[in-house]
This record gives structure tokens, C-alpha cells and sequence, in this order.
């Protein structure tokens, strides 16, 4: 597993606030930058500290089929995303920010 400082550069670099995070291909946590900043406030030296000890619960799953208003109001402010899992095996994550752009 990466560390906070490996994921935060991560995030930086593809421009994103929000990631699952696995073990294998299990969603076991999620990670926001937001609470990552707050962390390192408190504990400067979280950097070197593995993702796992500081994850939030996981992103939740949702069908694919979901109506976008239902869709909306499984996203929370708390976690601000969800999964859904495509035909193929491959797993999507849809933010609060790509439901604004699907309705705008």
C-alpha cells in the first residue's frame, strides 16, 4: 500500500480530490484530500505513514442502471462518490462534480 505522501502526489498529478482505496481488488477505504490536509496539519509527519492506517470507509457501490436523481442522493458530503461496477469487470467512480456536469 502507498503512503499518505505517495497518494497525495497522485492525486495532485491527475488533478483529483477523491480516490478509492484497494488491497488487491477489494475497495477497502477511501481517501480524500481534504482529510489528508487536515491530518497532516495535526501529524505533520503523516507522510511517511501508510494510507491504510489514515482511510476513511469505502466508497459505496451503486448499480449502473441508477437513475441520476437517485444516483445524486446516494452521494454524500461526507464521502462525495460512489463506485459502480461496468460490464467487463472494470469499476467507475462518479463524484458529486460529474453529476453537476451531467446536469448542466
Amino acid at each position: 500500500q502507498q503512503t499518505v505522501g505517495e497518494a497525495l502526489h497522485k492525486m495532485m498529478h491527475f488533478k483529483i480530490s477523491q480516490m478509492p482505496v484497494t488491497n488487491g481488488d477489494d475497495f477497502v477505504g477511501s481517501i480524500t484530500d481534504a482529510m489528508l490536509l487536515a491530518k497532516m496539519i495535526e501529524q505533520p509527519d503523516l507522510r511517511s505513514v501508510k494510507v491504510g492506517e489514515v482511510m476513511q470507509e469505502p466508497l459505496p457501490f451503486v448499480a449502473a442502471d441508477l437513475p441520476l436523481a437517485k444516483l445524486a442522493a446516494q452521494i454524500d458530503k461526507k464521502l462525495g462518490a460512489v463506485l459502480v461496477r461496468l460490464e467487463g469487470g472494470q469499476t467507475q467512480i462518479i463524484t458529486s462534480h460529474d453529476i453537476i456536469q451531467a446536469l448542466a
